[in-house]
């Protein structure tokens, strides 16, 4: 399916699939981070505004406690509840105001650091009664009352140090206000001489329930250790409907507030429990689920919103993108479908730009301009081939006939009693015999040397007293390889341009020698002196034939071809045919002498 498409399509597909599973992952992994950072910290607060109502009931109800044990280390009290007589029918406390003053005061002490939330009642084991309270509504109590009430025998008798009573109607009020109390049953070693009584209003729990940041959705209820309801702040229903949710295993502890899903009247609510430290009581607050999750929805919504949003812009981006990337490419491919084979020209633009693509179309240009150097290089090489060949089958035109003929000039010269000639025809044969081994392209320094010598013999004939030459070459070189035919080409040279404008005696030397495991063999005359401007030129030529051997006859073949043609095997000939010979392992100094001449030196490593 993906063949037919675009370049650009195709990278579009391929990079959109790879970016809808990075985002979704992305997104994904975002949500369900966020989803569980977010439920736990709604859960946390939840757990919070728990602990904090617990820990003010705690608060509460051991402020009752402590009250009712103050009350019981009072040595006043236990002693005046000790003193009271018994089978009166009247109230002790109201015959006896002064004792009524100081135990007033003595329970007030115990509330002085705040203010009064709270009844305190004192009753004696014979009924007597006498409280201190904050409420204006409190009834007148008799001592009969207090006898006939069925809970006053049943607390007497108990043998609870302390009894908790959940909400009820008040026992001393006279609009019978909801309360919870706590009953302190007063002992001496002996007996129980009375009870105290701490009450608080039904207004102080609701003033907890309605704690500032617990929202307006949250019910709160107070439950008894039988699961029943003692307080119910719940709005949409009545709480005789109401069972509380039975505590788990560690439920109890105080410090721990745990949470579940709980079901009641066909709705879900997550129900948070923990358990007060001071009675068998724990404390329930329920969160409607829909309610509880709603940040939870507003957050899913909002992820993929975005989600959905971020990857439009994307992929928009992204395809533009790949666009603007493959633009290049396509202009390359116009320009190979226009591509010259004749004149190896790729119809770009050359532009200052870092782009890949568009360095790839100008590499690729470059690469054709190198081939066209290379195919007229080529093509040069052929033509100093084709040259060299034809110079070689001239050369090889009946060589016998010319040793023939020099061996007859010089049997007839030697005949007329002229031995001179005789040497030149035999110097001369043996330089056109050393030439013409064709098949020969190495040989070593002593036939070289030979080679030179009857060359230079021959200038001394000719040139009789004005020209002399010194050979002296260390014969431990004798064996060291060496490409024919090196050394006449820079001998013949003097004679080409160094004696051309110089007076006679012309004087040439050879030598040459080892010295620290190198050998070097220099050529010097006393010609003229090298021109500074070709000495600058050999030398330029030397240093680009260190790197490349070819490169100087490429750059100017008929230049070359016409030195060959002029004077035999050029300069530049011998130095490349050097360095290719010894494969760059060789030094070639060329130097313009002081006063007049100039000396050539060569040198390498000696292996032999």
């Amino acid at each position: 399916m993906f063949k037919s498409l675009r370049l650009q399509n195709k990278i579009f597909v391929y990079f959109s699939l790879f970016a809808f599973i990075i985002v979704s992952a992305i997104n994904l992994l975002f949500y369900y981070y966020a989803e569980s950072f977010v439920e736990g910290n709604a859960v946390a607060n939840k757990q919070q505004i728990t602990q904090k109502i617990q820990e003010q009931l705690d608060s509460m109800l051991e402020g009752m406690d402590k009250l009712s044990i103050s009350v019981n280390a009072s040595n006043y009290i236990m002693d005046t509840l000790a003193r009271i007589p018994l089978s009166k029918n009247n109230n002790y406390f109201d015959e006896n105001p002064g004792v009524s003053s100081q135990i007033k005061n003595i329970l007030l002490s115990y509330t002085a650091l705040q203010p009064l939330k709270e009844r305190i009642s004192l009753i004696s084991k014979d009924g007597d009664y006498i409280e201190i309270s904050n409420k204006m509504n409190s009834q007148q109590v008799t001592k009969d009352f207090i006898r006939r009430m069925p809970e006053f025998q049943e607390w007497m008798n108990s043998d609870m140090y302390k009894i908790w009573i959940p909400l009820h109607p008040g026992y001393w009020s006279a609009d019978a206000d909801l309360e919870i109390s706590l009953v302190r049953p007063l002992r001496d070693n002996y007996q129980v001489l009375g009870l105290v009584v701490v009450s608080f209003n039904i207004s102080e729990l609701e003033r907890i329930a309605s704690f500032r940041n617990a929202q307006s959705s949250s019910q709160i209820l107070l439950c008894d250790g039988n699961q029943k309801v003692i307080y119910a702040r719940v709005s949409p229903f009545p709480k005789e409907q109401i069972s509380c949710l039975k505590p788990e295993a560690g439920e109890k502890n105080e410090n721990t507030v745990n949470h579940k899903l709980w079901k009641l009247n066909n709705e879900t609510f997550m129900a948070f429990t923990v358990g007060l430290s001071k009675v068998n009581w724990s404390l329930m607050l329920l969160d409607d689920e829909s309610s509880f999750h709603k940040p939870i929805l507003y957050l899913r919504y909002s992820t993929f919103s975005i989600y959905f949003i971020a990857l439009c812009i994307i992929l928009g981006l992204l395809y533009l993108y790949i666009g603007m990337v493959t633009r290049p490419i396509r202009r390359l491919r116009e320009s190979l479908a226009n591509f010259d084979m004749e004149n190896l020209i790729l119809h770009s633009t050359r532009l200052h730009t870092k782009n890949e693509i568009v360095l790839l179309g100008q590499a690729f240009q470059d690469l054709l301009d190198k081939l066209r150097d290379s195919i007229i290089v080529v093509d040069q090489a052929n033509q100093r081939e084709m040259a060299a060949h034809m110079n070689a089958l001239q050369a090889q035109v009946n060589p016998h006939f010319l040793y023939n003929t020099l061996t007859v000039i010089g049997a007839y010269g030697k005949s007329k009693g002229n031995d001179e000639v005789m040497d030149m025809c035999t110097a001369l044969s043996d330089m056109l015999r050393y030439a013409m081994k064709f098949g020969e392209k190495e040989t070593v320094l002593i036939f070289e040397l030979q080679n030179v010598d009857n060359f230079l013999k021959l200038m001394a004939k000719r040139y009789a007293s004005l020209f002399t030459y010194t050979l002296d070459v260390d014969p431990s070189l004798n064996m060291l390889p060496v490409p024919k035919l090196f050394l006449q080409p820079i001998v013949e040279n003097a004679f080409h341009h160094a004696f051309k404008e110089k007076d006679p005696p012309w004087e040439i030397e050879v030598k040459g020698a080892i010295e620290n495991n190198r050998w070097w063999i220099h050529i010097a005359d006393n010609g003229t002196g090298i021109n500074l401007e070709r000495l600058s030129h050999l030398l330029e030529i030397i240093q680009v034939m260190s790197q490349n051997p070819i490169t100087p006859f490429s750059m100017n073949a008929s230049a070359e071809l016409h030195d060959s043609e002029g004077s035999g095997i050029g300069l530049q000939n011998v130095f490349a045919r050097l360095f290719l010979f010894y494969k760059g392992d060789i030094s070639i100094h060329i130097e313009r002498l002081e006063g007049s001449g100039t000396l050539i030196r060569l040198g390498g490593n000696f292996h032999v």
